[in-house]
């Protein structure tokens, strides 16, 4: 399984260490819960909707380890982070799964060459 570790020291809140992996379907399928849960609360704060649908159910999807920091990550708590590591951490997502990035596109088929040819 592939997977990237992503590490934060920071005299404040200490080493936290996240691993992130490649997802399979029963994680894609619990991504998509997540995001489904996540749309049906109406947050008053800007910062804490985005977080909580665009950054927390990426993160929570994928990661399979983490150390130093409560677990499940609140929306709340991953405010409290430095925007680098949260930064640090949607990128390692998107290397690891690139087909959940933004502006991800499947790479076009590749044509058999007998059949793209046109007859005589």
């Amino acid at each position: 399984m592939q997977q990237q570790t992503v590490t934060l020291t920071d005299p404040d809140i200490g080493e936290v260490t996240l691993t992130i992996r490649r997802l399979d379907m029963r994680g894609y399928l619990r991504l998509t819960a997540l995001e489904s849960e996540a749309a049906k609360v109406k947050d008053g704060d800007a910062d804490l909707h985005t977080v909580r649908t665009d950054v927390l159910p990426e993160l929570l999807a994928c990661i399979v380890s983490a150390e130093g920091l409560s677990w499940p990550l609140t929306p709340e708590a991953a405010l409290e982070l430095p925007a680098e590591f949260l930064l640090r951490c949607r990128l390692a997502v998107w290397e690891v799964n690139p087909f959940l990035r933004p502006s991800w596109t499947p790479p076009a088929e590749k044509k058999d060459e007998l059949g793209s040819s046109t007859p005589g």
